[in-house]
């Protein structure tokens, strides 16, 4: 591999530009940069594990369908679905889509606040070529496990999502740092930051805020006219507020079917970067 295989800022632009998304300008860079680092150091980490239940000894399949059968039924009060979710965790229950939806959606939100704070008054695009402050302060914010999550009308901590795997979180998303940090120092934490924002375009346009996420709820709205207008204003803007009933309907409904509509071609990564080894290792 030469200097001349590898991606730099203009060449990620130029290909997130041909699949609906301008890197160039600073909110859709941030938006999608929030993304990117939620789902490398949040979502594709050992919750993921948590959230599917299952494998714990003298678990099967079956009785964990089973026993989540109560996590859908209707009629229930928010927080007390809530700690029967917790509880369930320990026991290999998961923890269902709805649930998970408004936790990643909090917790992007509270990554996309901490980019925000780093660049303000400044330069965006420079200020994120310059990684002191911005990349340590996420990864701290992601691995802080007492930070508080807000799921509907409830509020808990980050860790109680991964009762029973808390060390292998620790260490798993360690690891992930210090292979991210040798890409950033590689290419350039400019060009990190761009890749990091396209791969969330590419894999997660239905993630809240990607730079698309808008889009794809007016698309979902003009779908379903019958909802309430305060329901996709929810939906846009703080989807983690909405109550059990309405976020199980929002999974249901696979809004992010909307999103692939929006995007102009596959974004395939071998033709997005001639480095794509090096751009899906920053998101597994």
């Amino acid at each position: 591999m030469t200097d001349n295989d590898l991606p730099t800022v203009l060449t990620v632009t130029e290909s997130a530009r041909a699949s609906g998304v301008d890197l160039a300008e600073p909110d859709e860079l941030l938006d999608g940069l929030a993304v990117g680092l939620t789902i490398a150091f949040w979502r594709n980490t050992e919750l993921e594990d948590a959230h599917s239940g299952y494998p714990f000894p003298g678990v099967t399949r079956k009785w964990r369908d089973q026993a989540r059968g109560d996590f859908h039924a209707p009629g229930q009060v928010e927080e007390d679905r809530m700690a029967d979710v917790l509880d369930g965790i320990p026991l290999g229950l998961g923890i269902p889509d709805d649930v998970m939806m408004r936790a990643n959606a909090y917790t992007a939100f509270a990554v996309r606040r901490i980019l925000r704070q780093h660049v303000a008054g400044g330069n965006v695009h420079g200020a994120l070529a310059e990684r002191p402050g911005w990349f340590p302060s996420v990864v701290a914010l992601l691995m802080d496990l007492e930070r508080p999550l807000r799921v509907g009308g409830s509020e808990f901590e980050a860790g109680d999502l991964l009762a029973g795997r808390l060390e292998a979180f620790a260490s798993g998303v360690e690891a992930k740092v210090a292979s991210h940090t040798g890409i950033g120092e590689l290419l350039g934490w400019g060009v990190y930051a761009a890749l990091m924002a396209y791969m969330a375009r590419t894999f997660t346009g239905e993630w809240f805020p990607s730079p698309v996420w808008r889009e794809t709820i007016e698309r979902y709205r003009r779908q379903r006219p019958e909802l309430p207008g305060d329901y996709f204003a929810t939906v846009a803007s703080t989807p983690w507020r909405l109550g059990y009933e309405a976020a199980h309907m929002f999974v249901d409904d696979r809004p992010q079917d909307h999103a692939c509509a929006i995007r102009k071609d596959r974004c395939d990564l071998d033709a997005a970067v001639s480095v794509s080894g090096l751009v899906v290792l920053m998101l597994i």
